[in-house]
């Protein structure tokens, strides 16, 4: 397999804690070629090295010679939904790929993520308590811990660089920097930080029903999005509903059932 088009570092994740924004910020950064959707699953989406190529062939198509290049999908650290991808990533990606997981208070990021979903119809009708005690998918993914032990199967510690939201939101173009000094790529001392965090669920426009999920879906996302001017796609978020500012509140019950698990999970893993 080529590696012309091919990433050579991948922000793993985690949903919810700040890779839309990291990924604008580095977008910015010469010499560092981000792909040309930012969340394109190709990892997950396929198995066979002809059309791991053939996908990043197209992600990759504006790359220049020498660029590192890098793609940005949480669903590479959403174990048990997707399982393999670390082992995919080495077989297909090669050993010498760089990893960035950005990580965020783990009760924070799963409310987060309930925030993301419940407009969106992604979680159960039930309600908060009951999608968030119910639904293994918000304690897993803030699961830090297991979610890299199967990074490290396979890649070497010094290969991967942990990020905290926090301090990547309270500094980023410090943060920039540092990610610019993991890959060896000189980070410009004037490189400009757009101002807000991409993709916050409150406030932002978003999609439901039938014409949420076509604009979630391949064809869109990866055939006819990048080909639409920028202005035109600015036109259509904004015709989009807000998310609401405010959220139905999971009981104390139940966020203390929740900081339970998530320590459980970290004395395990101790």
């Amino acid at each position: 397999m080529s590696p012309s088009r091919l990433p050579t570092f991948l922000i793993i994740g985690a949903m919810k804690a700040g890779t839309t924004t990291l990924f604008d910020d580095l977008a910015g950064v010469p010499g560092i070629a981000m792909s040309s959707h930012k969340e394109p699953n190709t990892l997950v989406r396929f198995d066979r090295a002809e059309d791991v190529e053939a996908d990043y062939r197209t992600l990759f198509a504006r790359a220049r010679e020498g660029d590192q290049r890098g793609e940005a999908s949480t669903a590479y650290t959403k174990r048990p939904t997707h399982d393999g991808v670390a082992e995919r990533a080495r077989r297909l990606l090669g050993p010498d790929l760089k990893l960035i997981y950005i990580r965020r208070d783990p009760l924070d990021r799963l409310l987060s993520q309930y925030r993301y979903e419940a407009p969106m119809g992604m979680c159960g009708p039930e309600g908060i308590d009951t999608v968030l005690r119910t639904d293994p998918r918000f304690v897993d993914y803030s699961d830090y811990d297991m979610q890299e032990a199967a990074w490290m199967e396979h890649f070497d510690a010094a290969q991967l660089l942990r990020l905290e939201f926090a301090e990547y939101i309270a500094d980023r173009v410090g943060t920039v920097k540092q990610v610019c000094d993991f890959l060896g790529v000189p980070c410009p001392a004037d490189h400009a930080i757009r101002s807000g965090a991409s993709n916050a669920s409150s406030g932002r426009r978003m999609q439901t029903g039938l014409a949420g999920r076509f604009a979630r879906s391949h064809l869109y996302t990866r055939h006819i999005k990048p080909h639409l001017p920028a202005g035109l796609r600015e036109m259509l978020k904004r015709l989009a509903p807000k998310a609401p500012d405010s959220f139905e509140t999971a009981s104390e019950e139940t966020l203390d059932w929740l900081r339970q698990e998530l320590a459980t999970r970290r004395n395990e893993t101790a």
